[in-house]
């Protein structure tokens, strides 16, 4: 006995609350079956406890979201303040380049693997530490490119960090292809909203979500009101209605001739192999090794007595850039040649023909070349006939 007295003295002390309670809860309830204006009184009385509690619940709640919003707001506005400094440094950086002529070294890289950095971003592709800068990639990797760029700019005597360096490689990046993204959608002469819109679609298939920002760039220039939001549901309707045309051109490409120029991007690779194998055999080579890579590229080793050639076929709606060039003459000295040529069924960029214009062993060979070269050896060659699939 004295133990359970103890044990309730114990938790009266721990909890007085729960004693003091209960009389006065029974005493409610008593109060309520025998008087029924106090049984209103009371659920008055609860409810409004309630609601006072539930909006002191709500205005702190509101408090502290607001303290969270400042706090992030003070957080991206210092950010913002560091990264214009930032830019400042880096400008004061390009000026100086660009005062000295060396601004142009990283102008003629970007020019040179625009392709390659377009679709493998710098970040992705510069060496992140010195251990990776001197690890002995080989001459044509991209990353040993970059490295080799960062230091001749450090050599050069400017004192750049890497995060400095990549946004300037960024920067040129995106003025070059919005140059040349511009001179192409410019090329149709499009006068609105919906003619730009289509333009893209045609140019760059697939591809298109990559260069919304430089449409909307060009739209600005142009002075051409548009909503994005409603120009990106246009866009996707646009590229829908443009993949069901070209699986209906593909259907329509006739069976038992030698294709057009804008058949070759619908027969299928085998037949694609076998169109420029053709062509060669009509000029009198013999083709000493050929390789189908994917379904767009070939790449064969062709000869003609002692002229030994690299050959490089492709189908592609993006301009030969100067990158291509380069692999094309990396190839050339592997394989001893006396020369290479590239063909496209599309056009070639600015920088890919100053590259041939220079060296004159690599033969370019766009869409309107190749036409003419179908007309005059493919017309009545069987040897050039699609095969009719199953």
């Amino acid at each position: 006995m004295p133990k359970a007295q103890g044990g309730s003295a114990a938790m009266m002390s721990e909890n007085p609350r729960f004693f003091i309670g209960i009389p006065l809860f029974i005493a409610m309830v008593w109060w309520c079956i025998n008087d029924y204006r106090f049984l209103l009184g009371a659920v008055v009385l609860g409810g409004t406890v309630y609601g006072l509690y539930r909006i002191r619940r709500r205005l702190r709640r509101r408090h502290r979201i607001n303290k969270v919003r400042e706090r992030r707001r003070i957080r991206e506005l210092l950010y913002l303040q560091e990264e214009e400094r930032l830019i400042c440094e880096i400008m004061k950086v390009r000026w100086s380049m660009q005062k000295a002529g060396h601004l142009g070294l990283i102008e003629r890289f970007v020019e040179r693997n625009q392709e390659a950095l377009w679709k493998n971003p710098v970040e992705t592709n510069f060496p992140r530490n010195s251990i990776e800068m001197d690890f002995p990639y080989s001459a044509g990797d991209m990353r040993k490119q970059l490295s080799n760029l960062y230091r001749l700019i450090k050599r050069k005597g400017y004192a750049i960090t890497i995060s400095e360096f990549i946004w300037l490689v960024n920067q040129e990046l995106k003025k070059q292809v919005f140059h040349n993204f511009k001179a192409k959608m410019l090329k149709e002469n499009p006068s609105d909203l919906d003619a730009f819109c289509s333009c893209l679609i045609r140019c760059y298939g697939q591809d298109y979500p990559n260069y919304v920002e430089f449409l909307e760039k060009l739209l600005k220039e142009r002075e051409i009101p548009y909503d994005l939001p409603e120009m990106e549901k246009e866009l996707d309707l646009l590229y829908r209605d443009f993949s069901l045309m070209d699986f209906e051109r593909q259907l329509h490409v006739q069976i038992g001739k030698a294709p057009s120029i804008e058949e070759i991007d619908y027969i299928s690779g085998s037949d694609f192999a076998e169109l420029f194998a053709a062509i060669f055999r009509k000029l009198d080579f013999v083709i000493k090794s050929s390789r189908l890579i994917g379904e767009d590229q070939l790449k064969m080793l062709v000869q003609r007595g002692e002229s030994r050639f690299v050959v490089m076929c492709m189908r592609n709606r993006q301009p030969v850039s100067g990158r291509q060039v380069q692999v094309m003459t990396d190839s050339m000295r592997r394989n001893k040649a006396n020369g290479a040529v590239l063909i496209t069924n599309g056009e070639l960029s600015r920088s890919a023909r100053k590259m041939t214009e220079s060296g004159g062993r690599i033969l370019l060979v766009d869409g309107e070349k190749l036409e003419k070269l179908m007309k005059r050896y493919l017309e009545t060659d069987p040897s050039t006939r699609i095969r009719q699939q199953g």
